[in-house]
């Protein structure tokens, strides 16, 4: 079991690197460069901050986490005492995409948002507490280091919980939602001796207790139908790149026999409209032209174990997986039967809410040969078995 953790723990800590450059236009009008950080203003530095999720890579050879620039400073003048402003602790959480909150909301559904805990906090806990009567507290990340536990599990189930909070209904209409905010520090214990927890230099150390205290407020609006928070949207370009996201392979690391596997892993580098386009889609299988087996799926972002495995040459990642059970294991080698097999995929709204970042959803509807499906994946893997970890198979 202590092994698997390890790998567990290593694949988590494979975070995506974000561009090492810090030369950029932003909202203060200045330009930064990486050896000009350290006299660079906090706006100009919350300006270079890679997404959560993206905060830096693991060095294999130096076996330590390293932060891109623009976080380490962020981390350095904190810990020396440095205060950002209740306006830079908003767009700290906020641009970041710590924290998402949607626009638009179905009346008929709890109104919910999303956080992710920052990983340069550590040990940490994030509050939001609504101050509209009946909407419940969010929370992201906790005040105790679970990773010295040793239980992936129950720091997974922690972050996954953070990732989709409902809060309670809200009536039709616009509404200014007020949260008091509240972001408190743990303390983290060096002296457990375990090889991944994460050792932070003396300059990255934060003081424990609380950072910040302040509010922040979302102007949302409740309307009747899913389809006027993520609108259908439906074109050549469109379909062509979603057709580019999908792939078929076959595993024998999670069954008895080898699975078939389908996947949407989209690339949001080659199409980028991809980055903002919710992919909630229906699966059907078609042997001989009836539907043999049918599968709702997602491309989401909410699995980071998942995220290792896709080939997405982007920081923006999202990826989903499910067995295709009637897909016979031995068609992977009898290519003279791929002519009987097909897949019909549609674009569905089912769940597309919860895809914090679509500002629009895949309508179309396309089938495709298997044997597209499966050269696809082949191409884009180069041929190799890309499941190395367990995904969440659905």
């Amino acid at each position: 079991m202590k092994h698997t953790a390890i790998i567990l723990l290593l694949g988590l800590l494979a975070c995506s690197w974000a561009s090492n450059s810090l030369r950029a236009e932003n909202v203060s009008g200045e330009k930064v460069e990486v050896d000009a950080i350290h006299s660079a203003t906090m706006d100009a530095i919350i300006d270079q901050l890679p997404d959560v999720g993206n905060e830096g890579k693991w060095n294999k050879k130096k076996t330590e986490y390293v932060y891109h620039p623009a976080y380490h400073e962020l981390m350095r003048r904190v810990a020396e005492g440095e205060e950002p402003t209740d306006a830079q602790w908003r767009r700290i959480l906020v641009d970041t995409r710590a924290i998402r909150v949607p626009r638009r909301w179905p009346a008929d559904k709890s109104f919910a948002i999303s956080m992710r805990k920052p990983r340069w906090l550590g040990v940490c806990e994030i509050r939001m507490k609504p101050r509209t009567e009946g909407l419940k507290e969010a929370k992201a990340g906790t005040l105790f280091d679970f990773f010295q536990s040793d239980c992936i599990t129950y720091g997974m189930s922690m972050y996954r919980a953070a990732l989709c909070q409902r809060l309670g209904k809200l009536p039709l209409g616009k509404h200014h939602l007020v949260f008091n905010v509240v972001v408190k520090r743990g303390k983290e214990d060096d002296s457990f001796p375990f090889l991944l927890v994460e050792k932070k230099k003396k300059e990255e150390l934060l003081p424990s207790g609380i950072l910040w205290a302040g509010n922040m407020a979302f102007d949302v609006e409740i309307v009747d139908s899913v389809d006027e928070c993520v609108p259908p949207a439906e074109s050549d370009k469109l379909a062509e790149a979603v057709r580019h996201s999908l792939g078929i392979t076959f595993s024998d690391r999670y069954a008895d026999n080898t699975t078939a596997i389908f996947i949407i892993d989209p690339d949001v580098k080659d199409y980028p409209i991809l980055a903002d386009t919710a992919l909630s889609l229906k699966i059907e299988v078609l042997h001989q032209d009836r539907v043999v087996e049918s599968r709702h799926l997602m491309a989401s972002d909410d699995d980071p174990f998942a995220l290792l495995m896709s080939v997405s040459k982007w920081d923006h990642q999202a990826i989903g997986c499910c067995w295709l059970k009637s897909v016979p294991a031995d068609l992977k080698t009898r290519k003279e039967d791929w002519k009987d097999w097909s897949v019909r995929v549609s674009g569905t709204s089912d769940k597309a809410i919860y895809l914090w970042d679509a500002k629009r959803r895949w309508s179309g509807l396309i089938e495709m040969p298997i044997d597209e499906l499966i050269e696809r994946e082949k191409e884009r893997t180069k041929g190799k078995d890309r499941w190395g970890h367990f995904p969440s198979l659905r």
